[in-house]
């Protein structure tokens, strides 16, 4: 009986051990599966972009963050790529020089294939070039137009074509913009309304202003003049006279000459450009009133910053050349990974440059 009575200890013993044992590997099992969920969750979670932010990430421009190569979808990585550029002029002064230097390393940092025409401020030039990268079947072209007109039928060959264009760093006539992608720049309204502000900070509540522009019926010169007219009204400031230069410093000196001549009493000029604005400061530097006659103008040559920081001129706008070049580098994978532009005006940022700040831009 004893022996029994042990017996059954034993096997009800056995019986809870076996039961807690099965209880313990199950919580263990829970426990496992519970962690290798978590862990194939965390797996299975998608990277922001995917394979297209791979990259884009490795074809980044050098300005550009991580995270912004990251974000942003890219071309093809498998399709050898040509970009057109066709520009208005390649060699006009140091900005422009700066310029298109910036844009094509941008370009050929993506590791795309770069056709640059240099038009020479030559528009039959620029359109005959046009057509030549169209005729070539570039995958994409960047284009500055030398005539915001002209451009309407440039931009149509293309896009009959099926070629995208990027309009660069001087829009087009808003008639063109149907059969473009987009337009990479400063917004020329706004730049020489900054001027105009200057100019009222400058000047007070009146003061006698004349306004040496550039070529004719160029966009950018037509709006820069507009912007800043605009931005005076209201005002007591006097706008005397407008002459255009034809962007030529010997003709812009000739210019401001004339107008020491005829309104002595002149305050400030508003060159359009640095460029043939330096022919103006030559002039009123020969007539002993350099600093006496402000000067303020647009687009921050590095001689003009060393003017200003001479005390000979009072103010630029500074466009950084690498930020509009990596802005168009931005828009072109975006169009070239079929992703259309909902906004026209990619705008690019811009900077008043005066005594206060000169030291900042000119080791740029």
């Amino acid at each position: 009986m004893p022996f029994n009575c042990h017996s059954q200890r034993m096997l009800l013993l056995k019986e809870e051990l076996l039961i807690k044992c099965k209880k313990n590997l199950l919580s263990m099992l829970l426990a496992l599966t519970m962690i290798l969920g978590i862990l194939a969750g965390c797996g299975a979670t998608p990277a922001s972009g995917g394979a297209s932010s791979a990259a884009a990430s490795d074809k980044a421009p050098a300005a550009s963050t991580e995270e912004t190569a990251k974000d942003a979808p890219a071309a093809p990585a498998d399709q050898q790529i040509t970009v057109g550029v066709s520009v208005a002029t390649a060699t006009n002064n140091p900005h422009i020089v700066s310029l298109v230097e910036a844009l094509t390393a941008a370009l050929e940092a993506q590791g795309w294939t770069v056709d640059l025409q240099d038009a020479d401020n030559d528009s039959a030039k620029q359109s005959s070039q046009f057509d030549t990268l169209v005729t070539k079947g570039v995958d994409l072209i960047v284009y500055w137009a030398n005539d915001a007109q002209a451009a309407v039928a440039d931009c149509k060959k293309a896009a009959d074509a099926g070629i995208p264009v990027i309009s660069y760093f001087i829009d087009t006539a808003e008639d063109a913009h149907q059969f473009i992608e987009a337009y990479v720049g400063a917004d020329q309204l706004e730049i020489a309304n900054a001027v105009g502000e200057e100019t009222k900070a400058l000047l007070g509540d009146s003061g006698k202003v004349c306004i040496i522009n550039g070529k004719e019926g160029k966009t950018d010169f037509v709006q820069r003049s507009e912007g800043f007219r605009k931005s005076l009204e209201g005002t007591g400031i006097e706008i005397l006279a407008e002459e255009y230069s034809d962007s030529d410093r010997t003709q812009a000196q000739t210019i401001m000459e004339n107008f020491l001549t005829t309104y002595p009493d002149i305050d400030l000029v508003f060159t359009a450009s640095d460029d043939f604005g330096y022919g103006a400061l030559n002039a009123i530097k020969a007539a002993g009133k350099a600093g006496d006659i402000k000067i303020v103008s647009i687009d921050g040559q590095p001689e003009v910053l060393q003017a200003i920081k001479d005390g000979e001129w009072s103010s630029t706008i500074y466009q950084t050349p690498a930020m509009m070049a990596e802005k168009v580098v931005e828009v072109a994978n975006r169009v070239l990974a079929g992703e259309k532009i909902e906004e026209y005006n990619q705008n690019t940022d811009y900077y008043l440059v005066t005594e206060d700040n000169v030291d900042e831009y000119l080791n740029r």
